[in-house]
This record gives structure tokens, C-alpha cells and sequence, in this order.
């Protein structure tokens, strides 16, 4: 019996393999970057950050145009943990988040590429990310540091290690470490900022909140340090960069993650609340577009099927309605 059901099994995959589907398609993106020709009339069930993340403005505006331009029809969370279990519990699920949390996932998820205008199909990875070729979707990430906080020394301390750590750990969990230049330069402004103002009193509490797709750098910093200074206790939440950026110019956080740089609006925020800050770049991202393991028909989408499968007034409702007219 046990050797009936092999064979079978066998020959399944083999009518698979001549048939054209379950392939995981070509890095390259050869005719489309497509696996199967079969598109299914089903409805494709959107996962994305909520409006309060960077991840959402980088990508709206990259691939709709518009900051915030975006169909309303999908389920948003500022936790992307959420969004990967969408996608995981639905074969026709489509959702964009951090590449961290594909690379923490990739046993049950499916990564698509972004086809290129020469026509390669160019997924996110620690390569493409650093030379720039997974465009548009690769991204600097940030924290924001206050001025006045670093006069404390336990948070001057912390920033420190971060800087000095972020590196090592940013690739740990999936992210592109800064160049030397980035870094040095990173040292540079926390050491002008800490050299000009004045130590003040301790409270051994670090407040750190913002970007859930800079929540996994900080968080392992966060433990690392910890590790060294029990008596230190930084706390990472990710309320979303916007949600950040919100309590950081209330004077209720001291660090900021980000996974865009900072608006204008929420400079002006911080400085109508005196607070000053310095801007420290501690790694790349590259934004994953990601489906369900059990997708045979999609490897790669373009940015223009992007658009229209996430513009505010999109008419995409199936898979059907995102398949290229030509392959």
C-alpha cells in the first residue's frame, strides 16, 4: 500500500511538472514570471499595514502615486504578524509588509517578484535590496532619537549599542546593514548631540514605539542590551511611524521608529512641542509582496498590476481580473 501511494504521489507530480504549475517561477521573470496560465475567478483577499505606517506611505506612494492613495477594501493591521497569518490561512490572499517577517515565515509563504520594464522578475533579498535593483520598493529604515532624552544617560548608553550593534542584528533578522559611511556618520550625530547638552537625571526607562517594520531591530537590540544592563529597561512597542511619531512629539517616547523619514508636518509637531531630534539610518528594507504557499499561478506581478490591483478606485476583485492579457 505504502508503495502504491509513492508511485501515485509520483506520478501526480510528474502530470504537475509537464502540466506548467506549482513552479516557483524564474528570478529572472522569463516570459511574465508567471507559473501557470490558469488565473482563478476567485476573489483575491488583500492584506496591508494600516494607515498609521510607513510601510503604507512608502508603498502607496511608490506604486499608486499618491501618499495614502489606496483601496479600503482589504484588512489593515499595524501588527504584521497578523497579515502573515491572512495569507497563510487563505490560498488566495495577496498581502505587502516587511521582508523581515516573509524571511521569519518563508517555510509557508510564497514571495513574488517585481517585474522590471527589461522584463526580469527581481524579488527582495539582501542583494537586490543593497544595489537598489528591487525597485521600487526598497527602502532606508530610521529611528528618531530626542535631543532631550539622550541628556539622560541610560538613553545616550542605549543609542550607543544600537548604533553599534544594529548592524550585526538588523541581518539577523532579515534586514540590509547601512554602509560604513552611513555609520560613521551615524556616530558622528550622536556624539554632537550628546556632547551639547547636559547629563541630567536618569529614570532607567527607555521608550521606544513606532514602525512595526523597524520593531524587529529594536526589539533584538533592546534584549541584547538588556542582556548587559539588567537594570536598564528599555520597553518597544509599534503603534505604526505615524502612530510614533504622534506620542514622539507628545514627549511620551524617546525614540522613534520609522520606516520613512520623518513629514513635514510631524517636524513641525515636534518643534511647536520643543522637541529636537537626530535622524540615524539603521538599515535597508525591501517591502515583500507575499501570497499563500499554495499559489501556482502567480510568481510575479509589475508595478502597473500593482497600481490597479491597489488604487482607491481599483476594479480587481478576482485573479482573473490581475492576469496579464499576455505571458
Amino acid at each position: 500500500m505504502r508503495q502504491l501511494s509513492s508511485l501515485a504521489l509520483g506520478l501526480a507530480a510528474a502530470m504537475l511538472i509537464l502540466s506548467g504549475c506549482g513552479g516557483s517561477g524564474d528570478s529572472s521573470g522569463g516570459t511574465g514570471g508567471q507559473a501557470s496560465t490558469e488565473w482563478p475567478a476567485e476573489a483575491i483577499k488583500l492584506y496591508g499595514p494600516g494607515t498609521d505606517s510607513g510601510t503604507f506611505d512608502y508603498f502607496t506612494k511608490e506604486i499608486c502615486g499618491e501618499e495614502k492613495a489606496s483601496r479600503a477594501d482589504y484588512t489593515a493591521s499595524e501588527d504584521d504578524n497578523q497579515l502573515v497569518t491572512g495569507v497563510k490561512n487563505d490560498k488566495h490572499a495577496l498581502a505587502y509588509f516587511g521582508y523581515a517577517y516573509y524571511e521569519e515565515n518563508k517555510d509557508t509563504l510564497k514571495l513574488l517578484g517585481v517585474k522590471t520594464a527589461d522584463g526580469q522578475c527581481i524579488k527582495p533579498s539582501s542583494d537586490t535590496v543593497r544595489d537598489g535593483s528591487y525597485t521600487p520598493l526598497s527602502r532606508p529604515l530610521f529611528i528618531y532619537v530626542s535631543k532631550n532624552s539622550l541628556s539622560r544617560p541610560e538613553v545616550a548608553k542605549f543609542v550607543k549599542f544600537y548604533l553599534e550593534s544594529c548592524g550585526e542584528l538588523a541581518a539577523d533578522v532579515g534586514y540590509v546593514p547601512v554602509s560604513d559611511d552611513v555609520a560613521a556618520n551615524n556616530t558622528k550625530l550622536l556624539d554632537e548631540a550628546i556632547a551639547a547638552k547636559a547629563e541630567a537625571k536618569g529614570d532607567a526607562g527607555i521608550r521606544i514605539d513606532g514602525s512595526s517594520t523597524v520593531f524587529p531591530i529594536s526589539e533584538a537590540v533592546a534584549e541584547e542590551f538588556l542582556n548587559d544592563n539588567p537594570n536598564i529597561h528599555p520597553t518597544v512597542g509599534y503603534s505604526g511611524t505615524g502612530g510614533g511619531f504622534k506620542k514622539f512629539a507628545a514627549g511620551e517616547i524617546d525614540i522613534c521608529d520609522a520606516s520613512r523619514a520623518i513629514k513635514d508636518s510631524e517636524k513641525k509637531a515636534c518643534a511647536d512641542a520643543g522637541i529636537d531630534f537626530i535622524e540615524l539610518s539603521v538599515a535597508f528594507d525591501g517591502i515583500a509582496i507575499v501570497v499563500n504557499s499554495g499559489n501556482t499561478w502567480c510568481d510575479c506581478l509589475t508595478v502597473e498590476q500593482l497600481k490597479q490591483l491597489w488604487e482607491p478606485e481599483s476594479k480587481v476583485k478576482t485573479w482573473a481580473d490581475l492576469k496579464p492579457t499576455a505571458e
